[in-house]
């Protein structure tokens, strides 16, 4: 279960930014680009049980050398608090490259804070040309991304040289699901010619409009009525379309909790018949089940 300390978080960084909102009419809505195509249902389910179980060993400090669901690590990174964990392993079945990172530990304040830290920043000079000029990103996940985008960069091309016509997945959950998507954007900026794949878990909003137009293609995979993916508020609720939060196309929406049955595709951004749409909130939908895999962090190691 989560904590109070990482719900009552996750509402304080929603209050203050709605606290913040200028007069309605001062707003530009992007209502028009919100999507209402109806989802489509996804009847084959068997890429996603792998990287849930990958983003759930991000949270138990897995050592070089462990197997992790098949996947061999090859190096570690990160303290778990300042720095989430993260770890870079091979996965030598499907031959391929797997970096996971953590999400929240609501044991650790600097991790919700992390979290908290949710003012837009400009982009950090690593993802000059990797995304559109103009995209700001959540200045904690960002800040964290920095952490370790340099040193996950250089272990992933050391594998890549040792394992000819591998791909890469990234993963994540939570914090960890919005560090992912980053590191998406900047393996496959620098892996030119490598298969660079991302399918992250209960992802917060991560960037803004210009973010998620560049962002290459992945997948955000939500559950249920999870409010950590309804966080912070979009782009249509605050003054100007770049400077306030939208999602990218991609995602994927359980929309019974737990059920992969239920699982659909959402077309375009923030489609308001999936996770956006919904009026009613469940927080411990954020743990899972993501297609058969909880993800409870800590406690589930």
């Amino acid at each position: 279960m989560l904590s109070l300390s990482l719900q009552l978080a996750i509402a304080a960084a929603s209050a203050a930014s709605v606290a913040a909102l200028p007069p309605h009419d001062a707003r530009t809505s992007l209502l028009a680009r919100q999507s209402n195509d109806q989802p489509i249902k996804v009847t084959d389910y068997s890429a996603y049980p792998d990287p849930a179980r990958w983003s759930q060993a991000a949270y138990c400090n897995v050592q070089s050398g462990d197997n992790v669901n098949n996947a061999n690590v090859i190096k570690t990174f990160g303290d778990g608090s300042d720095t989430p964990y993260a770890y870079v392993a091979w996965h030598e079945a499907s031959n391929r490259v797997v970096v996971s990172h953590e999400g929240t530990d609501p044991s650790k304040f600097q991790s919700i804070e992390n979290d908290a830290d949710f003012a837009l920043a400009p982009l950090d000079s690593r993802l000059n040309g990797c995304l559109d000029g103009a995209s700001q990103l959540h200045h904690g996940f960002q800040d964290t991304w920095t952490h370790t985008a340099d040193d996950i960069l250089s272990t992933v091309s050391d594998q890549l040289s040792q394992h000819q016509g591998a791909s890469v997945l990234v993963t994540g959950h939570s914090l960890g699901a919005a560090i992912a998507s980053l590191d998406h954007a900047y393996l496959t900026c620098k892996l030119s010619g490598t298969t660079v794949r991302a399918i992250v878990f209960g992802q917060p909003r991560t960037g803004n409009l210009a973010f998620a137009n560049s962002v290459p293609a992945y997948e955000h995979f939500n559950n249920g009525d999870d409010l950590v993916p309804r966080v912070p508020p979009r782009a249509d609720d605050i003054s100007s379309a770049n400077d306030g939060y939208w999602h990218a196309a991609g995602e994927l929406w359980q929309k019974a909790a737990d059920e992969v049955s239920s699982l659909v595709s959402c077309p375009g951004q923030e489609n308001s018949n999936c996770i956006d749409g919904q009026g009613t909130v469940n927080i411990i939908d954020h743990l899972g089940v993501y297609a058969g895999v909880t993800i409870g962090g800590t406690p589930d190691c």
